[in-house]
Order: C-alpha cells, then structure tokens, then sequence
C-alpha cells in the first residue's frame, strides 16, 4: 500500500486521506505510524510506534525516559478513554531536597517564575528523575486495543536507533545549544557529541544502546523497563549516582485508565482531553471565557480579536497558579475551573476597549460543588510549572478511532542522563515541582507534578470527530491549542492555515505577539494597555508552541496541519 509524506519546508502543504493520516512533530515518526495502518494496525498501534520512533528521532523533546499522555476515541461506540502515563516523584523524594538559591526570590504570596535551585539539581543530572511513565502508558494503551504484534510495533524504533537517522538543523541545534549539560556525563556525550562537539546537520545519529533496549522489549514485552534488566540498569545507574529512583519505584508504577475524558464544549462541539493537573482544564475554561464572544465577526489579526484572546488566557491561567496540584495530595477545584458559571463570572472583568492592570485569582471552590472544600490560601507560592520540551502526535485509522499524544521529558534532553548501557535519557520531571516546601505544587514522595500537556480529540454535536490536535511548547500548548481551536470552529479555517497563522500567548503576566502581526496592530494592543513582548518565529526555534493535528470532514477526509518551523509532518495511507 502507498504511502504519502509531506516534505519539510518553511511553510507545510496540507495532505489529505481518507484510508488513514498520522502527524508528528518529527515526519519520520508519522511516517512510522501510517506504515503501522498500512500493515493493517489501527490507530493506537499507529501512535505506539510513532510514540516509540519519535523518541529515537526527537531525543531531546521526549523518549522511554519521560511522560506521555494518550486520549482515544472510538467512533464505533461512542467511547472515549484517556491513558495517563505522568512520572511519579520517587518514594525517597522529599519537600526540601533542593536548596533553593536566593531565599529572597520566593515571595510568601503570589505566582513567579520557577525557583532557581543550587547547581539546577532538579533539571540537571540524577536527582532531577522522576519515575518514568510513558512506556506505562503505550504497552497499556497498546494492550488494551493494538491489533499487531508489540514486536511489530518497536521494530521502526529499533531500525531507526541502530542504522541510524540524518540529524536535522532542529535537532543539531537542540544538541548545539545543550552541548554543556551532555558534556557532563559520559554516557550521554558518548550518543550526542563527537569528541566533545556537537554533530552538523546531515551526520548521522546511531543509538545501539537504545536500540537493544527497545529490543528487549519487544522479546520480553515492556514489564522489562519496570521489573527486568531495563530496570535494573536504571535503579543501579541512581544509586552509583545518588538519584532516587529504585526498583520498587519502578515496579510500583502504573499508569491510569480514565474511562472518561475531561469534557469541555465550544460553539456545540465536544472537547476531550486530559484530566487533572494538566493543560485540558485550563484550555476548557480559556474556551468557556472565549464562548461568550463572537470571534467569528472580528478580523483574526485584529487588535480587538487578539486582546479578547489575551485578556482570556490571562485569566485562565492566573486561576490555575492559584489552585492546580495533584488532587492526591492538595484538594482542587477541577470541577469549578471547568465550569460554565465560573466563566461567566470571570468574563464580565474583561473590557474589550482596555487590558485588565492586573488579575486577581477568583475562587473556583463555590461552582465546584464541593461545600465542604475551601480555597487553600496558604499553598499560594512563587511557582509555575514548565516542560518547553515536549512533542506530540496524532493518528486517525480507517474505522475513525483517534488518537491524540502528548509526550515529553520536560527539559531539553531531559536531565542530561542517558542511563550507561541502555541509550535511555531520564525526564527532569522535578523540575516541574515547586522546591519551596509547604506551597501549591512541593515535592511529596509518590507525587505528580502540574504539566501542560494538552492533547485534544473534538467531537461535532452528532459525536463524530472533526479534530485531533495538541503540541509542544510549556505553557504555550494551551494557549496555542485554544487559538487553533478558535481558528477552526469559528473561522472554518482549514487546519493547516490554522497551524500556520500568528499567535499570541499569555499565562498571567506579559504578553506575547508574534512577530508577524502588523505592527499597527501591536501598537493598538499597546495603547490598550498590554506589556507586550514581540516574538519573531524562525526555523528550528519557533517561538510560539509546535502544534500538529487531524481534521475530519463531514466527508471522511482527513487532512493535515503541521508546525512549518520544525521536523514535523503528515504520512497518509489511501482509502
């Protein structure tokens, strides 16, 4: 069977199908997935290997060694499920096991940026793991409702790991500018750097470690990463190192099932995502607050359309700092963040005519329907979770079930450690904890940290999918998703063109425009009383987060959209 790829070029061409389409953020990954759908696998056996190749391809944005996060939906029944394979903290992690390095810089009130540690231990080297999820997740996912054979699925990972790959100017640059941080441990300069110098465009890449791990997995199935010599390679490789993570970690692990999405809903569509501490309930109420405004009259590059977008997800995200945790060890109000009420009310603050001077957090707990719950003041603290480094994939089949996944190691590169003999980089999942104990998001043995992956599947009223999307990019994810949204559902617009357009972001405090915005458009959002930050998107460093998705016409053809400053791309499989 024929398969067709998109090309790497500035600005992606839209590929259309109707047998099947898988996008990624790196096009050898998506063309992984689509010869998954061509041998006769489904969309979940598609996302699986590309969630696998993608992490040979891709190094420094995900792999075995961090997170992932899969929504599905079947179309057949109406189903929709999420697989969530977030790290956990190690049992021996404690609230103060990193020195924060200027008490002075943590405020007792308020949100900043992320505390800076001594040495940057929670986001360089062995203390910075988490336990990794994602291989959790796929042999999960892939348990649960793959077709082909697990073997089947690794060997693209595993030919890709051991002949090798072209190393891209995204990725030689990713390696360029992490350079000193692989230089400090032996096994990972060994894979990424040539006598201590990072690789050109052009050389190729070859992992033999890592392609004998994805080996052993595919004779032994994937319990070999939590309880076999996968394993035991990583609990001794912490131990030598003073990491945490030993062997009860890991085979204590165990990703979640939800059997329902989290479901929001804009201009009468579905919206399924990721529950909990993620980037899905902050996107359902950027959509809640955004529903109360015709957007589809107003010029797209407009200063009023822009400012209603910022001014949305300002709020959003200045009421997610104030409560997000992990629901196991913080109560939080989900379900009034989420709500339509809430939005209401958070809406009439916004002028269109002028930018709000500041936003104070509201108090989701009274829509929560939980009376017995209260805002917990005392967790307000001077903490934002970020993971800049992290992609995504997509994958429709030729029954319409759907895949959305988001990936990731948090940090470029993850903590820098390849574990010696296995070719696997470990997240920095740590990182995306709050060092200062007693606040909103501390570290707790067993805990999950706040993250931003947004992985989405949108339903139309009569519950068929129209779309599948997410990205890669820290806190820009959610906004950047919310605006492709917008650009689909209310302009109509084609995904591709969707993808391509202009952004602007916000998470709280400064805003930021993209570059190609006319400048007479700047200056009115200036004038309107936003501080503006101007972001010019460019090759290999786009600025603004790395979106890919699926959309489905009323016809059942697919088509793609993918980010045009990165590796990614498009692989059909006819009808």
């Amino acid at each position: 069977m024929t398969i067709t790829t998109t090309m790497l070029q500035h600005s992606q061409s839209e590929l259309s199908a109707r047998g099947g389409l898988v996008t990624a953020n790196h096009r050898l990954a998506a063309e992984t997935g689509a010869a998954m759908l061509a041998g006769g696998g489904n969309a979940v056996d598609a996302a699986a290997a590309a969630s696998f190749a993608i992490g040979v391809v891709e190094p420094a944005m995900s792999g075995m060694g961090g997170r992932g996060y899969m929504v599905i939906y079947f179309t057949r029944d109406g189903s929709g499920t999420v697989i969530d394979g977030h790290e956990r903290a190690p049992l021996g992690a404690r609230a103060d096991m990193f020195k924060v390095e200027d008490a002075r810089q943590v405020p007792t009130q308020g949100w900043g940026p992320l505390v800076p540690v001594v040495g940057a231990a929670n986001s360089t080297g062995h203390l910075a793991a988490a336990v990794p999820g994602v291989v959790g997740a796929i042999a999960t996912a892939h348990r649960r409702y793959g077709r082909l054979p697990l073997k089947t699925v690794l060997e693209p990972a595993m030919a890709l790991a051991e002949e090798g790959f072209e190393v891209s100017v995204p990725l030689a640059t990713t390696i360029a500018m992490n350079r000193s941080r692989l230089a400090r441990f032996a096994a990972s300069a060994a894979i990424f750097l040539r006598n201590g110098h990072p690789p050109v465009p052009g050389d190729r890449l070859v992992q033999p470690d890592l392609a004998r791990s994805l080996r052993l997995m595919a004779e032994h199935g994937a319990d070999e990463f939590y309880t076999g010599s996968i394993a035991r390679a990583i609990a001794a490789e912490m131990e030598r190192a003073g990491g945490l993570i030993t062997l009860r970690d890991l085979a204590e692990f165990r990703p979640r099932v939800w059997e329902r999405p989290l479901a929001g809903s804009y201009r009468g569509h579905r919206l399924l995502t990721v529950p909990e501490a993620t980037g899905g309930i902050t996107l359902v109420q950027i959509m809640n607050l955004l529903e109360g405004f015709d957007l589809a009259t107003l010029d797209p590059l407009g200063a009023c359309s822009l400012h209603l977008l910022l001014e949305a997800c300002r709020i959003a995200f200045r009421d997610r700092l104030a409560v997000i945790d992990d629901p196991a060890f913080t109560p939080v109000p989900y379900a009034g963040l989420g709500s339509e009420a809430f939005a209401d009310a958070r809406r009439r603050i916004i002028s269109r005519e002028r930018a709000l001077e500041d936003v104070t957090p509201a108090d989701p707990w009274p829509y929560d329907g939980d009376a017995a719950a209260a805002l917990p003041g005392a967790h307000a603290g001077a903490w934002r979770a970020g993971d800049q480094d992290t992609t995504h994939f997509c994958a429709v089949d030729r029954d319409r079930t759907v895949v959305s996944m988001t990936q990731s190691i948090i940090d470029a590169f993850g903590s820098g450690v390849v574990v010696p003999g296995t070719g696997i980089l470990l997240n920095s999942a740590m990182h995306n904890f709050n060092p200062v104990p007693g606040q909103l998001g501390s570290i707790a043995p067993w805990k999950r940290s706040v993250h931003n992956g947004t992985p989405v599947i949108v339903l139309r009223p009569d519950g068929t999918p129209c779309l599948a999307i997410g990205g890669a990019g820290g806190t820009k994810i959610i906004t950047g998703v919310a605006q492709i949204l917008v650009n689909v559902l209310d302009r109509h617009w084609k995904l591709q063109d969707a993808v391509e357009a202009p952004r602007v972001h916000n998470e709280g405090w400064e805003s930021q425009v993209d570059g190609r915005v006319p400048v007479g458009v700047v200056d009115e959002l200036r004038r309107m009383g936003h501080s503006l930050e101007v972001v010019m998107p460019r090759f290999a460093r786009p600025g603004f987060s790395r979106i890919n998705g699926i959309a489905a016409g009323p016809d059942g053809t697919l088509s793609s959209g993918v980010d045009p400053f990165s590796d990614a791309g498009a692989a059909a499989v006819p009808a």
